[in-house]
């Protein structure tokens, strides 16, 4: 199954005007996909977020008006394979303080 998250700019320009088309209403459907993934794997179901891909394709396939912007396409389904987990990035190599670059305090 595929899951095409969009955006609807115009709820956001209404209210936060140029910052609320170009980055707010993103964030909130970067935040709803983060949530369908979440819930997808506690479901045992595999999933995966698709960023590229071409917008006005799946605009005029899917008919989106003109302030609806596809954002991205959630992959589900059950995966004929166990996954291997990838390695994690540290945290001291992630997490800085006060200023960019600090790694002062960081357990790792």
């Amino acid at each position: 199954m595929l899951i095409v998250v969009c955006s609807n700019t115009s709820r956001s320009i209404s209210r936060y005007g140029s910052r609320g088309k170009e980055f707010y209403s993103i964030i909130d459907g970067a935040f709803a996909s983060m949530l369908i993934l979440l819930t997808a794997v506690n479901e045992g179901i595999g999933a995966c977020f698709v960023g590229a891909f071409q917008d006005k394709m799946v605009s005029t396939i899917l008919e989106l008006p003109k302030h609806v912007k596809p954002i991205g396409i959630i992959c589900i389904g059950y995966p004929a394979e166990e996954p291997e987990r990838t390695e994690r990035i540290p945290l001291r190599k992630l997490v800085y303080y006060d200023k960019y670059g600090n790694q002062n305090g960081v357990n790792s």
